[in-house]
């Protein structure tokens, strides 16, 4: 009977206790890292420039944003751009938002107006966002379906009137 600690034998053992590790290995790094593709947040501003609650809206997306550099701001203006005003009719005609400004739309959550404690409120729509699907429903009103409702949070009430037409 062979013995094991004889060379051949504990090589061949050495082996069938690496192969587990090195598999193992592989395998970990073959799972997608959905934290990754989840940190970069797109939210989109549509603002008016005679409104002074867009100019607040505009400091506190500059100062969340600054805080987060994987935060994008697509920013429409809708008084003077043509295409601001198409993108800003398309989306709350689709989301069924009232048509004023400011407002700011990031995945499935929505702000209208600019109230005290807006970072904050900012800062947790880039939350959930991040924690679980965020589509873009901007770019879902310019054509595609959509693949989720829209769910209207319910604020406390807004101590600015959001500014109209």
């Amino acid at each position: 009977m062979p013995v094991l600690t004889s060379g051949r034998f504990w090589r061949m053992g050495q082996r069938a206790i690496w192969l587990p590790i090195i598999l193992g290995l592989l395998a970990i790094l073959a799972i997608p890292a959905p934290v990754l593709a989840a940190t970069l947040v797109k939210a989109h501003f549509f603002w008016r420039a005679e409104c002074p609650h867009c100019r607040d809206m505009a400091a506190s997306l500059d100062d969340v944003s600054a805080a987060d550099p994987d935060i994008v701001i697509d920013r429409y203006e809708v008084s003077r751009d043509p295409a601001g005003a198409r993108e800003f009719a398309r989306t709350v005609e689709r989301l069924n938002l009232p048509p004023v400004v400011p407002i700011v739309v990031i995945g499935k959550e929505v702000m209208v107006g600019h109230e005290p404690g807006a970072e904050a409120r900012l800062r947790d729509m880039i939350r959930i966002c991040r924690s679980g699907p965020c589509p873009d429903l901007v770019a879902i009103s310019s054509g595609k379906p959509a693949s989720e409702p829209v769910e209207q949070p319910q604020a406390p009430p807004v101590a600015y009137s959001p500014c109209g037409d």
